[in-house]
């Protein structure tokens, strides 16, 4: 398991590298708004909102805002 706060700045984009078979990923986020795409699915996250999912498909977090987005991710890894 890892765990990471990761600060996406205004009006970018994060493209995760590929993680290991089988892991899953929760995200939440701590302030401001963001927008998660799952496997071509968008997810619009709010302050406190959590978002858990499989990484064997796609996925990136993009910031539509003026502000800094402080998010939490943990990484779950199945052995």
């Amino acid at each position: 398991m890892e765990i990471y706060r990761a600060y996406l700045q205004p009006n970018s984009t994060y493209y995760p590298e590929k993680h290991h078979h089988n892991t899953t990923e929760l995200a939440t986020i701590m302030s401001g708004t963001i927008t998660i795409n799952i496997n071509n699915e968008s997810y619009i996250l709010n302050q406190h909102d959590s978002i858990s999912f499989s990484t064997d498909g796609t996925h990136s977090y993009a910031n539509h805002t003026n502000d800094v987005v402080v998010l939490h991710i943990i990484l779950k890894y199945e052995i």
